[in-house]
């Protein structure tokens, strides 16, 4: 109650000194905020929003529903200036960013921290490994962020002013026009308000956010192309989320095995976020043992969106998610700091931790920053190339998951998407055709696009679109069924097969030379020595005795003239990993394959035309 009632007096003024060193750590932050500025777009709702930018229709997902109104409108202001759609959206995440900074300094004043803990949980919060990258990619999470610890702040002031309280909660429809459910975190101050409040008040405030909620809204149904459609799509999507990204699909992994991702490892940082987590269990052990009503105000804020998180929304997104409670870890590990600085009875301690910390922060991640800074996106790197080689208004042939992506990055191509290889087409295996695979793909020819170095991004990203093959469609060997996803590391790659499997290679008559180079599995493991029995189009061309665990085939054989010709390999024994101490490997393992070509007689080794970019 003491605390209560000190929330209607405002935190004491700065001193000269204070707001010097308020500044300069200012200074320090705008400017770091520029480094972790990504040179194109990752994950693929950075593409969604820029397509919306483009063209908004919330009916065609773009965006995915309720729509980012608040969002992409700023964006679209921005595209006035900023052409490129990536950009505008990038500029409007960047100032957001920036601003992060005072939002979590004066919330953590009107939390009534002293002035060093205070600037120490907006230090750390903007040096959050995760926090830093997000703020240079094009996705909506720092923006809502920031306008929710904004609206907090003014939410927390109106228990001594009314005018803050109504502010307050038209920023918190602010925010919610860019990310509903970042309304969890403002109701506590929200609540905490209306004890001095009076009814006409309380009704403004109301007002204020309504008002705001539903001109947004009503404003990106409208500007869709139907708004019958808006609603359809905005249900479709809450359907979506709770059966595919939420805790009752069966296939997501256990809560239980969730919860220490979400709750003790969401934002990266290393040796750096062990430290954050002992800080963080002082605190709530300070807390407890000295009921301090600021850190019980910080868990109502953030632990039910924390909650939410970690039930309803994607696992695999988790450090992108886990922004909206990212506050929560900076603000403990502040207060632990103050701990520290009372019992010494001096706040140098607080500022060298908090500098120290900063550093371990920063070092920890850098080389993510500097991948997505300097070098492009994968699929953005992949779709360069379609553009400087393939003549626009080509089909160009896409994997389904890199939908968005093509359809930001390839406006003036043809886009013919394609599921599991499938749906392509037998006139698209021609010369100059290509199809871009989301991910590693085995084939003659292929050129891998990747980071140079991504172990610390991927980390911080979603883990997808971090590999895209670009594979010439004349030369592409499809993969039909008893084969596993192709797999590589730094010294090759390879696919494994099952007892029995089929290819389909393309046609190149009148001959060519099939090659087949395999490891099989571990002899000792296998009941008997692996017989291997080729078929081509039907007919059997070889039989292989492995003797050896490493085996080459190079076969002579006639082509189909005008359809693809069919490869079957059949293995009479098999290694099932969970039988041998490995019981998540379901597998059945028949051969490694390491090298599949089929050339022309004379033509030069298909391994010399490969490369990886």
């Amino acid at each position: 109650m003491r605390w209560l009632d000190a929330l209607r007096v405002p935190p004491p003024p700065l001193r000269r000194g204070e707001r010097l060193a308020l500044l300069a750590v200012f200074l320090v932050v705008t400017l770091t905020r520029f480094l972790s500025r990504a040179r194109a777009p990752l994950d693929w709702d950075e593409s969604i929003f820029a397509t919306a930018v483009r063209s908004y229709d919330v009916v065609l997902h773009h965006p995915h529903p309720p729509g980012y109104p608040l969002f992409i409108a700023a964006a679209k202001l921005v595209h006035l200036v900023v052409r490129p759609e990536f950009r505008a959206l990038q500029t409007v995440v960047t100032l957001a960013a920036i601003l992060l900074f005072p939002a979590a300094f004066t919330l953590a004043r009107e939390l009534r921290f002293r002035f060093a803990p205070s600037l120490a949980a907006a230090t750390l919060l903007a040096f959050l490994p995760s926090v830093w990258y997000y703020g240079g990619t094009a996705l909506s999470d720092i923006p809502a962020l920031a306008l929710i610890l904004c609206a907090s702040s003014l939410l927390l002031r109106g228990a001594r002013d009314p005018r803050a309280f109504i502010a307050g909660m038209l920023v918190c429809g602010l925010a919610a026009a860019i990310r509903p459910h970042l309304v969890l975190v403002a109701a506590v101050p929200a609540l905490l308000a209306l004890r001095n409040l009076r009814v006409r008040q309380l009704a403004a405030g109301v007002a204020a956010f309504v008002v705001v909620v539903g001109l947004a809204y009503g404003g990106a149904a409208l500007s869709s192309s139907s708004v019958r459609g808006f609603l359809v799509a905005t249900r479709n999507i809450e359907t979506r989320v709770t059966a595919t990204d939420s805790y009752r699909n069966p296939a997501r992994p256990s809560l239980r095995t969730l919860a220490p991702h979400f709750f003790l490892t969401p934002f990266g940082g290393g040796i750096s976020s062990r430290i954050l987590l002992i800080l963080g269990a002082l605190a709530l052990l300070d807390a407890l043992l000295r009921r301090r009503a600021a850190v019980l105000v910080l868990l109502l804020m953030f632990v039910p969106i924390a909650v939410f998180s970690w039930l309803m929304l994607d696992a695999t997104a988790l450090t992108r998610y886990a922004l909206a409670y990212a506050p929560l870890y900076a603000f403990l590990a502040a207060h632990a700091l103050a701990v520290l600085g009372d019992l010494t009875r001096n706040d140098a301690i607080v500022v060298a931790a908090t500098l120290v910390l900063t550093i371990l922060l920063a070092r920890w991640t850098a080389p993510a920053l500097r991948t997505a800074r300097t070098q492009l996106s994968p699929p953005a790197a992949a779709m360069q190339w379609v553009r400087t080689h393939v003549p626009r208004g080509r089909t160009v042939y896409v994997d389904n998951s890199l939908e968005q992506h093509a359809t930001h990055l390839l406006p003036d191509y043809r886009v013919k998407l394609v599921f599991e290889n499938a749906n392509i087409p037998a006139t698209a295996y021609a010369p100059g055709n290509v199809f871009l695979y989301d991910g590693f793909a085995m084939q003659p020819d292929a050129q891998l696009f990747r980071f140079d170095d991504d172990a610390r991004l991927r980390e911080l990203a979603r883990p997808i679109y971090l590999e895209t093959t670009l594979i010439p469609l004349e030369r592409m060997i499809r993969f039909g069924d008893g084969w596993y996803s192709a797999e590589h590391d730094a010294t090759g790659a390879w696919i494994w097969m099952q007892p029995s499997s089929t290819a389909l290679l393309p046609p190149l008559p009148p001959e060519g030379i099939l090659t087949l180079t395999f490891d099989i599995p571990p002899r000792e493991l296998l009941p008997h020595t692996p017989i291997v029995t080729l078929r081509w189009n039907g007919v059997p061309v070889d039989r292989l005795l492995c003797t050896s665990p490493h085996m080459r085939a190079s076969i002579l054989l006639p082509s189909r003239n005008d359809a693809p010709n069919e490869l079957r390999i059949d293995v009479d024994t098999a290694l099932r990993p969970a039988d041998h101490g490995f019981p998540d490997d379901t597998r059945t393992l028949a051969l490694r394959v390491t090298t599949v070509t089929w050339e022309r007689p004379g033509a030069p080794p298909a391994g010399r035309r490969g490369r990886l970019r």
